[in-house]
């Protein structure tokens, strides 16, 4: 049985489900936890003058009573960041268990790269435009990488919206690919064995969708020994 699948449903969403007391806090606030780090880091450095000392605890203080008066308790949060950093990562790796398996038909964009400690190419699924290239690459639970047979036409361009039926496993993998605007780390939790692929009528644009991925592309893919 094809099931029909949205982005959203190759996520976890039960591991998304935790604290983050970091998620309600305002850019400024982030800087200011920041800063208040930085400061107290640079307080314990042996090579400062009094001088200096006194201007960085002079700023210190202008840090933490600022978070203060916004009842954001520093130190707790500070605690907190190595345990919300873990549940964070899981959450992006963790993947929904039901698709695993199973023969699914989804919707995305086409993105093609150059794996940099191997000469071959790699292909990959990506829920919108430009992510990977011109924007950061997705989570890696919505980064699908895709499994092609040597005798499967490319789309001609890259960022073609495709829809795509196939075998969706959890497979992870993490590595370091070139891609238009050089090397980006790509980190994918799906593979997806492709039957068909298929373009259709979606969002494109001039500033990212328009790289060709040529003939050439297409008989070295063929050429490949999968």
């Amino acid at each position: 049985m094809q099931i029909e699948t949205d982005w959203s449903q190759l996520i976890d969403q039960k591991a998304r489900s935790f604290e983050d007391p970091f998620k309600a806090l305002k850019a400024s606030q982030l800087s200011d936890v920041a800063a208040v780090l930085r400061l107290r880091q640079r307080l314990n450095r042996e090579n400062l003058t009094e001088e200096e000392k006194a201007q960085v605890q002079k700023r210190l203080e202008l840090k933490k009573t600022s978070l203060a008066e916004a009842n954001i308790d520093f130190d707790w949060l500070i605690s907190q960041r190595w345990v919300v950093a873990e549940k964070r990562k899981k959450a992006a790796w963790s993947v929904n268990a039901k698709l695993d398996g199973q023969t699914v038909s989804i919707k995305g964009y086409f993105l093609m790269a150059g794996s940099l400690s191997e000469k071959k190419l790699l292909f990959y699924l990506v829920p919108e435009i430009g992510m990977c290239a011109h924007v950061p690459p997705p989570a890696p639970n919505n980064l699908v990488r895709l499994a092609l047979s040597a005798e499967m036409e490319l789309p001609e361009k890259l960022f073609t919206p495709v829809e795509i039926v196939g075998t969706l496993r959890s497979a992870p993998e993490s590595i370091t690919a070139r891609v238009v605007d050089g090397p980006v780390h790509m980190a994918s939790a799906w593979e997806l064995s492709v039957d068909s692929m298929n373009a259709f009528e979606g969002v494109t644009s001039e500033a990212t969708g328009n790289w060709p991925v040529t003939t050439q592309a297409n008989r070295h893919f063929k050429a490949l020994k999968r």
